[in-house]
């Protein structure tokens, strides 16, 4: 029984020592499995209150990580068409566009979703946001990794951007809605 105890004990001490002499490239390889959606916190997340029509959606992206993360994408299962936008200026008029290459958060920094900037847009409601509700918007970034998102209904009046000429031949006219 003796001898037992100590080959156990030899054994296990020869597992520890072998352990903490490894390269670290399992650690490396592990830290390097973090997907960009596990790198994103999102706070203030709420979208505008609606019957039907567009919608637009805010928040505060912030990047934990130590590499920049795009967001390429979003999806909701509230309206059949989401996208992202950005508001830019033509002529001196706040107009509102689809940002076709997404939003690029850089390391470390916080990305805001407000009024009259970057935001996303729900398009053709399937159901009402009424004030207080949830509304799951999927973040989708470039590395194929997604994030649920829970936006919180708002009742909000928003500023009068035009619309940039845009080609949603599947959703509504948008040239007489007040975004925001």
């Amino acid at each position: 029984m003796r001898n037992f105890r100590t080959i156990s004990v030899f054994a296990a001490t020869a597992l520890v020592a072998a352990v903490g002499c490894s390269t670290g490239e399992d650690s490396a390889v592990t830290q390097g499995a973090t997907t960009d959606a596990d790198k994103v916190t999102v706070v203030d997340a709420w979208v505008r209150a609606a019957d039907d029509g567009m919608v637009p959606a805010f928040a505060e992206l912030t990047n934990e990580g130590g590499d920049d993360v795009q967001i390429t994408g979003v999806s909701s299962t509230v309206s059949p068409v989401a996208e992202i936008h950005e508001v830019v200026t033509l002529g001196g008029q706040p107009v509102m566009q689809e940002k076709p290459d997404g939003i690029t958060i850089a390391a470390g920094h916080t990305h805001v979703l407000e009024p009259g900037s970057d935001h996303f847009m729900l398009m053709g409601l399937s159901d009402p946001i009424t004030p207080g509700s949830q509304v799951v918007i999927i973040l989708e970034f470039d590395d194929g990794s997604t994030q649920d998102v829970s936006f919180s209904g708002r009742n909000f009046a928003g500023g009068n951007e035009n619309y940039a000429p845009m080609d949603h031949s599947t959703t509504e006219d948008h040239s007489d809605h007040e975004t925001q």
